[in-house]
């Protein structure tokens, strides 16, 4: 099954309705929203005018078929504790959400689909980076 990973800008994208992003997911048959994506958009619907709205738009986007929420687990914490390591001795550090996002894909071992360039300093992570 061909699976990914998407990062908190990819579904603000998607509810905007860019076609870019909407043909990028289409090819995959599970998209996986990390836990920590879930605080990112609730964070920013709770501090913006339109909650109530947003909420309803996510909770349509979690229950379809494909979208899966995937809660932190041992293999993933283990990526986030050598992904911290290595990016901070390489000088590189990334926000701290934005390493454990990529640590569910490294822990998968699928795709991250972001529009955020900087994950290209994680090694090992295959970024998709929608037009």
């Amino acid at each position: 099954m061909k699976q990914a990973v998407i990062d908190t800008n990819i579904y603000t994208d998607l509810m905007i309705g860019y076609q870019s992003v909407e043909t990028v997911l289409e090819e995959f048959e599970r998209i996986l929203l990390p836990v920590t994506v879930l605080g990112e958009l609730l964070y920013g619907f709770t501090y913006g005018s339109r909650e109530a709205e947003n909420r309803m738009q996510l909770e349509r986007f979690l229950s379809r078929d494909f979208v899966n929420l995937f809660n932190v687990s041992r293999p993933t914490a283990e990526y986030y504790a050598l992904l911290m390591t290595s990016l901070r001795r390489n000088g590189t550090p990334l926000p701290t959400n934005d390493v454990w996002i990529a640590a569910v894909a490294c822990s998968e071992k699928i795709p991250l689909i972001s529009r955020d360039k900087h994950f290209l300093n994680i090694p090992g992570l295959q970024l998709i980076v929608p037009e």
